[in-house]
């Protein structure tokens, strides 16, 4: 590295894409280390993202200079110069860029790829990156500039917040409770709606100049409703927690026994897990899956309702890919008289799309979070056909459980169903479901033990335990080759939850990108390559990580994310 002259941070948007990978070759090519911020192709972007991840860069410190591209250099350099500390020049011949340097003291060179061509473009970065700020009369003028500049208040979080959208659209993401909401769900959700206080329910307020608020909520309850075939709804819930605190609370007592599936084998915290409320509440009995195939014993979930007659029964898993049979866990409630609920958090998309089976007939309450499958806001819902209990319910959330509703939130909640009651929300369900399969079959043709041997869901759980590696190893090795996904303890784990044996991946993000059967077959070699290589010297594990990464970016690029 000792030959690298100085790293040069470059950006542009699409229409500096062609000039922004010739200015970047003959950089490296003469000795330059490069900070490629992107864009990484020809798909249409907007310039001020660009900018944005061009000026944090030079104001951290990472680098001193940077050249910035768009069509004429016009708005990228506008944009730049909203940087308090960013002195960003238009420039189209060589003249211009020494007097950029000497006169102005510019830490970036802006150019226009529609205006001048490689050669000019080359002559004016030369003289940038080797011309000197004179300094002396001239640092008055700048201050005075800088002065009048308008400053970005928090440079730290809006770098956070840049990187973040950084690592969203240039790794691939597998964690099954993850998703992207649409640009329209994030308006909402950054609404002046976020200003309003609500307690109580639509046209039952503790708060005045609420009219325009219930609209919003009113749409969330009418649209869910109409989404999953329910009588009753509730869109207040911050969480699908707690969604399940609230049935809790509504119809439970301390010390009441519930039955749930096991954390170990696929369970949720909430589903009685003793570290949860839920666990320490009540009385916890659990449930699990059969050694043999990995699916729910429901031979068991039968022998222990009639032996502990719980007073509820909860279906619905964290880490469970095979169907769930709702009609017989009814049947199974119905000979203790238990309530059922159906927690479908993870499903609850595929529900409404029909791709999955549906716990609405058979179930007392079912409860979900708005993002996984359902491709909303984080937050949480409760349904039921059973008005009666409904209205326990509501009073459990409010006032039992929650104070002032996130009205921006619920307002994001009414475009996600509106979103998900569309045919092209149905057709993503479907193509969320194959992609799913076409992954699990890459994976078990190349030696990975799948939990259950299928899926019939977006996710689905392996095990490592062949490969010889832990969870918490393959999730870390897969993260540095641009590829996120969780460590998740299997059935009948020996090792503890911060190590576990195995991983847990979903398809529900990567389809919303666009990716199909063959995309996701792909991913399944990619992991193939990465785990398989960490019984390998620690410089065939990089080299490896490295190559996956570079493909990665590669398909990445091929499917951009929020373009």
């Amino acid at each position: 590295m000792d030959n690298v002259k100085e790293k040069i941070a470059i950006a542009s948007d699409h229409a500096g894409f062609q000039l922004k990978e010739k200015i970047r070759l003959n950089l490296e090519e003469n000795g330059y280390g490069v900070l490629d911020l992107g864009t990484n192709s020809e798909n249409a972007v907007d310039y001020p993202d660009y900018r944005k991840a061009l000026a944090q860069n030079i104001l951290k410190g990472d680098v001193k200079k940077g050249i910035a591209l768009c069509g004429t250099g016009i708005g990228i350099s506008i944009a730049a110069n909203r940087f308090s500390g960013i002195r960003a020049a238009l420039c189209s011949n060589k003249e211009m860029a020494i007097q950029a340097r000497k006169h102005n003291n510019a830490n970036i060179i802006a150019l226009g790829a529609r205006s001048i061509d490689f050669q000019c473009a080359n002559k004016c970065v030369d003289a940038f990156l080797n011309t000197e700020f004179e300094g002396e009369r001239h640092i008055n003028r700048l201050e005075k500039i800088d002065k009048k500049i308008i400053h970005e208040k928090d440079i730290d979080l809006e770098n956070a917040v840049l990187n973040e959208l950084n690592r969203q659209k240039y790794t691939i993401e597998l964690i099954a409770s993850e998703n992207f909401a649409s640009r329209n769900v994030m308006r909402y959700q950054g609404s002046v709606l976020t200003n309003k206080y609500a307690e109580g329910y639509p046209g039952r307020r503790y708060y005045g100049g609420c009219e325009f608020v219930d609209v919003a909520e009113n749409l969330a309850i009418d649209r869910l409703k109409q989404l999953f075939g329910c009588a009753w709804a509730n869109v207040q819930p911050n969480s699908g927690s707690q969604a399940n605190q609230a049935v809790f609370l509504a119809l439970l007592k301390p010390g009441d026994t519930i039955l749930g599936m096991s954390l170990s084998a696929g369970g949720h915290l909430t589903h009685g897990a003793g570290p949860n409320q839920s666990g320490k509440y009540f009385n916890s009995v659990h449930y699990g899956v059969k050694k043999d195939d990995g699916k729910i014993d429901y031979d068991e979930v039968r022998l222990l309702s009639k032996k502990y007659k719980p007073k509820m029964i909860i279906a619905g898993a964290s880490a469970y890919s095979s169907k769930i049979d709702f009609k017989l866990f009814r049947e199974i409630a119905n000979e203790v008289g238990a309530y059922l609920l159906v927690d479908m958090a993870h499903y609850s998309g595929l529900i409404a799309s029909k791709v999955y089976p549906d716990p609405i007939p058979y179930a007392d309450v079912c409860t979900s979070t708005t993002h996984k499958t359902l491709r909303g806001p984080r937050g949480g819902i409760i349904i039921s056909n059973n008005e009666d209990l409904g209205k326990l319910i509501d009073k459990a959330v409010f006032p039992g459980l929650q104070g002032g509703p996130l009205m921006h939130v619920i307002a994001a909640k009414a475009a996600a169903f509106k979103e998900a009651l569309s045919d092209d929300f149905k057709k993503y369900s479907r193509q969320t479901l194959l992609n799913a399969k076409a992954i699990c079959s890459s994976l078990k043709d190349n030696n990975f033990e799948v939990v259950s041997g299928e899926t019939s869901c977006h996710m689905l759980l392996i095990d490592l335990s062949n490969k010889e590696v832990t969870g918490k190893l393959a999730e870390k090795a897969l993260d540095v080759a641009g590829i996120t996904c969780n460590k998740n303890s299997i059935p009948f784990d020996n090792k503890s939850p911060f190590v576990t044996s195995g991983i847990r991946i979903g398809t529900a993000a990567g389809t919303t990108r666009g990716f199909k059967e063959e995309q996701f077959e792909y991913i399944g070699k990619l992991i193939s390559e990465v785990i398989d290589s960490l019984k390998k010297s620690d410089d065939e594990i990089l080299k490896t990580a490295e190559l996956v990464r570079s493909k990665v970016l590669d398909l990445c690029n091929k499917f951009p994310l929020y373009q």
